[in-house]
């Protein structure tokens, strides 16, 4: 049988908890405020730091954010359905303009970040991150503002690059 000391040694050395988190910048080119920042870990809101430097509150909005497709093929995909933000986002829609609309420049931009919360509070620097999504499309229910983000509008090969005939030349040869 161990001693308290022996139980003690080992609760101590024994590694530290952590979970990770993902923090979602939710913006467009027609929100009035600035970007919303929202995560769904902590009640209290969570500062993380961003890649600029800066840090700023991630705020608790109930919410459900699940994958809806294997990050494995670089084709990062999300569905969201923010409970509690519903009157914001509304409230931010009625501030867009048909007339504005150029192509995707109008889109609901969202940007997913991962951290790190330890079982003591702290955050860890940004894990994962930003990738950069859109959507056009903003369901509204009982359940709440539900939207799937994905890196397909934006970026057809989900890696960051555009790959046209004119910039790759050799591209010519297999169309």
């Amino acid at each position: 049988m161990l001693t308290d000391e022996e139980l003690k040694e080992i609760f101590a050395s024994a590694p530290v908890a952590n979970e990770s988190f993902e923090v979602l910048e939710i913006d467009a080119p027609w929100f009035k405020s600035e970007p919303y920042y929202i995560q769904n870990m902590d009640v209290n809101g969570i500062d993380v730091r961003l890649e600029s430097g800066d840090t700023v509150t991630a705020l608790y909005a109930p919410a459900s954010i699940t994958r809806a497709s294997s990050n494995n093929d670089l084709n990062y995909e999300r569905k969201i359905t923010l409970q509690d933000v519903n009157d914001i986002i509304a409230n931010e829609l009625d501030n867009f303009k048909l007339e504005d609309w150029q192509d995707d420049s109008g889109a609901l931009v969202v940007k997913s970040r991962e951290y790190v919360i330890y079982r003591d509070g702290t955050v860890s620097n940004l894990k994962s991150g930003p990738v950069k999504m859109v959507t056009s499309n903003i369901d509204f229910s009982e359940e709440g503002a539900s939207f799937s983000p994905s890196t397909k509008p934006v970026n057809v090969n989900a890696t960051g690059e555009r790959f046209t005939t004119t910039r790759f030349k050799g591209l010519k040869g297999f169309l």
